[in-house]
């Protein structure tokens, strides 16, 4: 037998980071081996120490807003580790309220998030690109359906125990509604801007919950001409736990050794040991309007996995821009499809945006411009029991069809009334149809020595209807006897339309 015994020299590390241009200590620097998880932080003194660090490694020295720097760890110690400032980062231009800024200027709490946050993250709904991209704004929602996500922004948590939502601005327009922001074409965004504290003041009240500035591509260079697509296909995570047929009967054994009363909900305790053992069939019941006469069909039923599955999405862009010495101007176009895990019905929405961004050099002091949007939304899900407990407002010992193929009525011809799969599928349609239309014309005179006049003008206009029908499902017993009570009672279509339009005007 042959021993092999790798022996790896290690050693501690130990420096000091600090501000190349004033020597002051730098705290909190991340100190790491490369390619690594081992490392320390800097203390309030900018010192650090690696224990057991391995000959011949690379450290690696980063903090927001310095270069990143590389040094070995064959240096002589104890390191004094100088961090230079990133000029390029600080030289970057932030929207404000009032204007544009450089980030070494800026003193209010502003926070800037590019476009490529939007290219890497394949969404539809640009509200939930956004997630964990800048601190104190968080972004929740109620759903995962796609086009009824319920979603909530709220910038440094609640203003009031009322809650209280950001004002959002695009290009110097406030939003008229969220959907115009959420559904936008994520390829038109050049950058999103999170105002926190007093450079939001610019808005007023409105601005009390923070804003939310969103400045869109522009047209420079020659033409331009691009098309960006994806494709994803989302399957389901963990699935919750849902009782199965065999566990649902022994929890009712074990509830009614526990109480004493053995009344197994009225379903009998022979009932209750064949659904324990896996067994289906006609079991008499404690209750006559039950099946017939109290005799009633029972067996297996996964309401999840008859409900929910994997689901696709799709999204497509195409735009024009470029610019000439005294014009600039871009040209989009894109559709978005997402749908939701339901497989019992479409659940899901289809975007459909245009965007024209031009402007103008009248003279070399004087601009004007025009950003025109069009929003198409068109959403669809079943009208019928599609509550938040979808997978488990029946319980496992009801299948979904009977022997013949009819829609199984819970608790046979005496019950009815829930049957989740037959809702969903046949019970209606809630179909939703939203238009936006947005026009702003712009004009900005540079009044020299770093001032200027802007003023602009905005019209905007939604269209939504809604169309929601509901449609009676009959039910039947096992053996095709109509039960007494249907999904929806009877059937009814209720249309809803609204029309709504706006026009803005201010100069600063």
């Amino acid at each position: 037998m042959n021993l092999f015994v790798a022996v790896y020299a290690q050693k501690n590390i130990t420096g000091k980071v600090v501000d190349a241009s004033t020597n002051e200590p730098i705290i909190g620097a991340s100190v790491k081996i490369k390619n690594t998880q081992q490392g320390a932080v800097t203390n309030v003194n900018g010192v650090f120490t690696i224990p057991n660090a391995p000959n011949n490694s690379v450290i690696v020295v980063s903090y927001l807003g310095y270069v990143t720097q590389e040094v070995s760890s064959n240096s002589p110690q104890p390191f004094t580790i100088k961090l230079a400032a990133d000029a390029q980062n600080l030289s970057e231009v932030v929207v404000v309220g009032y204007g544009e800024r450089k980030k070494e200027s800026l003193t209010g709490a502003i926070e800037q998030i590019k476009s490529d946050v939007f290219e890497d993250r394949a969404v539809t709904n640009v509200a939930l690109a956004l997630q964990g991209q800048t601190p104190g704004l968080v972004v929740s929602r109620s759903s995962a359906r796609p086009g009824n996500e319920g979603i909530a922004l709220q910038i440094r948590g609640a203003t009031s125990v009322n809650g209280g939502s950001p004002l959002i601005v695009i290009d110097g327009a406030p939003a008229f509604d969220t959907n115009e922001f959420y559904q936008m074409n994520p390829d038109d965004i050049e950058s999103i801007s999170v105002l926190k504290d007093g450079a939001a003041s610019i808005y007023g009240s409105r601005a009390a919950n923070g804003v939310i500035l969103v400045s869109t591509k522009k047209g420079k260079g020659k033409l331009k001409v691009e098309y960006n697509t994806n494709f994803r296909r989302n399957s389901l995570g963990l699935k919750p736990p849902i009782t199965t047929y065999e566990q649902y009967g022994q929890m009712w054994l074990d509830a009614a050794k526990e109480d004493g009363n053995g009344d197994y909900w009225n379903l009998g305790e022979t009932a209750m040991r064949a659904i324990a053992n896996g067994q289906s069939g006609y079991y008499q019941t404690a209750v006559p309007s039950w099946g017939k006469n109290g005799l009633l069909y029972i067996g297996p039923a996964d309401r999840y996995d008859e409900l929910y599955g994997a689901n696709t999405g799709n999204q497509h862009s195409l735009s024009f821009s470029g610019s000439s010495a005294t014009a600039r101007y871009r040209l989009s176009m894109g559709t978005a499809e997402s749908e939701g895990a339901l497989k019992t019905a479409y659940d899901g929405i289809k975007q459909y945006t245009a965007r024209l961004n031009t402007d103008f050099d009248v003279t070399d002091k004087f601009t004007i411009g025009a950003n025109i949007s069009i929003q198409k939304n068109i959403s669809s899900s079943p009208s019928s029991q599609l509550g938040g407990s979808l997978a488990v407002q029946d319980p496992p010992i009801f299948p979904s069809k009977n022997s013949l193929g009819q829609w199984y009525a819970n608790f046979g011809t005496g019950g009815g009334g829930t049957n989740s799969i037959a809702g969903t599928t046949a019970g209606g349609k809630d179909n939703k149809d939203e238009n936006i239309t947005k026009i702003t014309l712009n004009a900005n005179y540079d009044l020299g020595y770093g001032f200027s006049v802007n003023a602009n003008a905005t019209y905007n206009s939604i269209n939504s209807r809604r169309d929601l029908t509901f449609l009676n499902v009959k039910v039947y017993d096992w053996d095709g006897t109509p039960a007494s009570q249907g999904i929806n009672t009877t059937s009814s279509i209720e249309a809803e339309a609204i029309t709504k339009s706006y026009q803005t005007y201010g100069a600063f």
